[in-house]
């Protein structure tokens, strides 16, 4: 099939973005003829897929959205395609991935952490308007796309809000290869490389939207750690965004010495081949990519229940649930007992074990077979 994947950007330190590269090398090595429509990409090198650039220079995020959907729309126009598959709110297509969540989800959780002025003029924003005005348009019994979620989470959230019952759930995939356990000589090397003794423990937070993640929650919770387990302990913070305040809050906590704020990096998978936990906090997550990687690396994970990835661990046997990602106390309590685990070789096996469920493969087969599935009703109609 001639297949075209829409997505504004297509960048390897963003989980969407790192998703669709590795469908569409998925789909292009089983014979697919793999077309991409984006306005940015760094992680294309395979002359078997076609990249066609959307190249406009706008101000304000809202212009982009808007510009870049006018502009993808034409693209489809101009060539003919057997099925277009849509990882952004771009309602001219035949699949859209809710990969993002809804944004009608996220302003209600995250309203609660706002001042009221905040909230007021969130509502003012062009950008927020326009983005609940296309979600609503592709969850409209009206629109033509089908629809899937990445968790039976997602899934959850789109019935209570918008009343579509029939969403199918594709998991995300992940490349054991590339987030395998680690050796010896992994930890060492990282250590070294921060200046820190073998035998400093490290925690690790991946992911940009440093405020949905619930960084600064962990943050707090991290200084409330025993003064005596902080003194070889360490937090290592992958992604990007602003982080001012953040380092503002370490100072001001005297933690500073224990936190490395390490910007957004493309190779991850070292840093997780070093790490003792791994820890995803967030308000708010429809997935997270991050959460296979860190049981691939056999890392002992915990991850927030307001989290999909959340639904496959069970609780003390392959990854630890934080209950409430705003409770500083509780993460720090499930930070100290993960530190001095007895059983984490077991953890790690089993952790390990649970990803390898979840291969990019398998993903891209439950991908394709809804691919021929619409295609098929697309020409019964016809």
């Amino acid at each position: 099939m001639k297949i075209a994947l829409v997505r504004s950007s297509v960048l390897r330190s963003g989980g969407v973005g790192r998703y669709v590269w590795h469908l569409a090398n998925e789909l292009s090595r089983v014979g697919h003829d793999i077309h991409v429509i984006t306005r940015k990409y760094d992680c294309f090198k395979n002359d078997l897929i076609k990249v066609h650039k959307i190249k406009f220079h706008v101000p304000f995020s809202f212009l982009k959205v808007m510009f870049f959907n006018k502009r993808a729309k034409k693209i489809l126009q101009k060539e003919s395609f057997d099925l277009v598959h849509s990882f952004d709110r771009f309602v001219d297509c035949d699949l859209y991935r809710a990969g993002e969540g809804l944004h009608r989800e996220w302003l209600s959780i995250s309203s609660k952490f706002l001042p009221r002025w905040k909230v007021f003029f969130r509502f003012l924003n062009p950008l927020h308007i326009l983005l609940l005005s296309l979600e609503k348009k592709i969850f409209s019994e009206s629109s033509n796309p089908i629809v899937t979620a990445i968790s039976k989470k997602g899934r959850e959230e789109i019935f209570r809000h918008y009343g579509l019952d029939k969403i199918p759930v594709i998991y995300n995939g992940v490349n054991t290869e590339e987030f395998s356990l680690p050796k010896e000589e992994d930890r060492i090397s990282l250590r070294d490389e921060l200046g820190l003794t073998a035998d400093a423990k490290l925690i690790l937070y991946v992911g940009g939207g440093f405020f949905r993640k619930g960084l600064s929650f962990l943050i707090d919770a991290f200084s409330e750690l025993p003064i005596k387990t902080r003194e070889k302990t360490f937090l290592l913070v992958i992604g990007r965004g602003s982080l001012s305040s953040y380092e503002k809050k370490v100072r001001k906590l005297g933690i500073k010495r224990n936190i490395f704020f390490l910007g957004s990096l493309n190779n991850t998978a070292r840093f997780y081949k070093a790490a003792d936990i791994f820890i995803l906090p967030s308000l708010y997550e429809p997935f997270g990519n991050v959460c296979l990687e860190a049981l691939s690396s056999g890392l002992v994970c915990i991850f927030s229940s307001r989290c999909g990835g959340a639904e496959i661990i069970t609780n003390g046997e392959n990854g630890f649930l934080l209950e409430d990602p705003t409770n500083t106390t509780e993460i720090s309590d499930l930070l100290k007992n993960c530190l001095s685990l007895s059983n984490k070789e077991s953890i790690s096996k089993s952790a390990r074990a649970l990803a390898s469920k979840f291969s990019l493969e398998l993903n891209m087969e439950e991908t394709e077979k809804l691919y021929f599935e619409i295609n098929k009703n697309k020409k019964d109609k016809i």
